[in-house]
């Protein structure tokens, strides 16, 4: 078997091509139509010097998108909850380039925040990117540098997780 440089072989080379356009052709028209939701969050001084930080959603994608709910995953103590932060606001019908922000703020105490999502109708979990989460950990930081301590005027409650039922 020998292999010639100076010969090409055309119809090979127009096969293959072609294949790749109608691959491109297929696959690049659905790409650009997926859902895409952003989350951010945005830092704001009410009152003087008390800061708040809210969670902002966005659709970023060419078409609809139904949000469901939106909050937040942090630890208490050893527990690890989740807060819902959509009062009457969600679900609602984000259109594209539009955005929602949940009225409740993120820190209402010093927990340690593990991650914001959104939930869109679909059942799919949108959470922050690095670039949005290093933010987040930076607008914490001024929020416990400035902020005054906050206070509990009550206990949280949590519901249990229910126990499995035994075999015998």
């Amino acid at each position: 078997m020998s292999f010639e440089l100076s010969k090409i072989d055309w119809n090979a080379i127009s096969a293959i091509s072609t294949f790749l356009a109608v691959l491109v052709a297929l696959f690049y028209q659905p790409f650009l139509n997926r859902r895409k939701v952003v989350l951010d969050t945005n830092l704001r001084t009410e009152n003087g010097n008390i800061h708040f930080i809210y969670l902002c959603i966005t659709n970023k994608g060419e078409k609809p998108i139904w949000i469901v709910s939106g909050g937040l995953l942090f630890e208490d103590g050893e527990k690890k909850v989740v807060k819902f932060m959509d009062d009457d606001t969600l679900p609602k019908k984000l259109e594209p380039s539009e955005f929602i922000i949940c009225p409740t703020p993120i820190m209402e105490y010093n927990y340690k925040i593990k991650d914001l999502f959104a939930k869109d109708s679909l059942g799919k979990f949108w959470y922050l990117k690095r670039k949005q989460r290093k933010e987040l950990d930076k607008n914490i930081r001024i929020c416990k540098d400035h902020n005054p301590p906050l206070v509990r005027s009550k206990p949280a409650e949590y519901v249990e997780r229910p126990k499995p039922k035994s075999k015998s």
